[in-house]
């Protein structure tokens, strides 16, 4: 489970699209970008 990094609230990434970019994985939610990795 993600958590919403503004409102802390839980995202449901399963119904949402994550795109790799550079190594990374990222998923659009609201129009705005996030870090589909947990913070190391």
């Amino acid at each position: 489970m993600t958590l919403d990094k503004i409102t802390n609230k839980p995202i449901k990434v399963t119904q949402i699209p994550i795109h790799e970019v550079n190594g990374k994985r990222y998923f659009n939610f609201e129009g705005k970008r996030y870090h589909a990795d947990p913070p190391r």
